[in-house]
């Protein structure tokens, strides 16, 4: 898997049943970086982003230990894949103001 860079940073994007939600999916994320958008990891219907190899191998390409997270959802999408990133070792910061709700 391959990590988009965004100011020199890697970003790793992931989407949960992308096709049935698209209410979901912020339009514009593709304009925000083309990058990361087309290399997203599409996950079907797992919440915790952690549980997903493909995802997990992306985030440990990128070689860094401290990460950044955002999710749809705060008390779902991004707060269990935080605590799975946690346990496995990562500094984990959550941008909350980012979630949907």
């Amino acid at each position: 898997m391959k990590a988009a860079k965004i100011l020199g940073i890697p970003s790793v994007w992931t989407s949960s049943n992308e096709d049935a939600n698209k209410d979901w999916w912020m339009p514009g994320l593709e304009e925000i970086n083309r990058d990361a958008y087309a290399h997203r990891i599409k996950r079907t219907g797992i919440i915790d982003s952690w549980n997903d190899p493909d995802f997990v191998r992306a985030v440990e390409a990128t070689g860094r230990h401290s990460l950044i997270m955002a999710g749809t959802t705060n008390d779902g999408c991004l707060l269990y894949t935080a605590l799975s990133a946690r346990r496995a070792g990562y500094e984990v910061h959550a941008v909350l103001d980012a979630g949907g709700r």
